[in-house]
């Protein structure tokens, strides 16, 4: 059975109510469900919610502790309408890498989420994390843990939705935009002129992603990055920049 894991970005959920991208997103997700392929989603999102239902504090922990119940409620009636259950964890890295304890925990309790037909949707635990929130550039907090949960779960591949469509050669030029990478081409030299020279002080943006999918493909999993809108995750073969490990060229 197909294990996919989707990470998308909070910028992404901006509107969540009336989002088209957040439509196509519930859809594609459903659908692959309803296909029995093994689907979870990493959100971020938790602190911009926190934002929206709180303007006493910026302190991003409080934020995030205020948000994540508005979010997943918010995703609850996005799949109730396509008559899916969803399922709340919340994680740190520490959780996902410690194999001897916390993530059998954490891996069985998936598996029984995917056997009851529900989808799990995972956050970071930014309440009580420590580093994570500290961390920038190529380990954004929810960047990393889709790629710690593809590994865990052998994930075939891993879907990460931004506000590109996709990785392009010229940002400014939209005939630019890059079918198909190997993994094996994403130096560090390679991934920051991508970026258009940009630092690693910056959350989240493409270079996390790339250093992602760079990681991904030693693995031997599969990376796509698109916008959700012009590239759909029903439709994986066409809209997407897709990383290719090195042993599936």
């Amino acid at each position: 059975m197909e294990t996919i894991i989707v990470k998308i970005w909070s910028e992404s959920l901006t509107n969540f109510e009336t989002s088209q991208k957040v439509e196509l997103l519930t859809q594609g997700i459903a659908q692959k469900i309803r296909e029995w392929v093994k689907i979870l989603l990493v959100s971020s999102g938790a602190v911009q919610f926190g934002r929206k239902h709180s303007n006493q504090t910026e302190n991003k922990q409080v934020l995030a502790a205020v948000g994540w119940p508005h979010l997943i409620h918010a995703y609850a009636e996005k799949f109730w309408q396509k008559n899916i259950n969803v399922a709340s964890f919340l994680v740190t890295h520490a959780d996902i890498e410690d194999y001897q304890e916390r993530a059998r925990t954490f891996t069985e309790t998936i598996e029984a989420t995917w056997n009851a037909g529900i989808l799990p949707i995972v956050n970071e635990n930014d309440p009580i994390s420590t580093e994570e929130m500290r961390e920038v550039g190529r380990w954004a907090d929810n960047d990393k843990n889709a790629l710690l949960i593809a590994r865990l779960f052998y994930a075939n591949k891993i879907i990460l939705i931004t506000n590109t469509n996709g990785v392009y050669r010229n940002p400014n030029n939209p005939d630019s935009r890059i079918q198909k990478i190997d993994a094996s081409e994403l130096t560090e030299t390679s991934i920051n002129s991508l970026c258009s020279g940009k630092s690693i002080a910056w959350t989240g943006g493409m270079q996390s992603k790339l250093c992602v999918a760079r990681e991904a493909g030693k693995s031997g999993i599969i990376t796509h990055i698109g916008n959700g809108i012009d590239s759909w995750i029903h439709d994986l073969n066409s809209g997407w920049t897709t990383i290719v490990p090195e042993n599936l060229k």
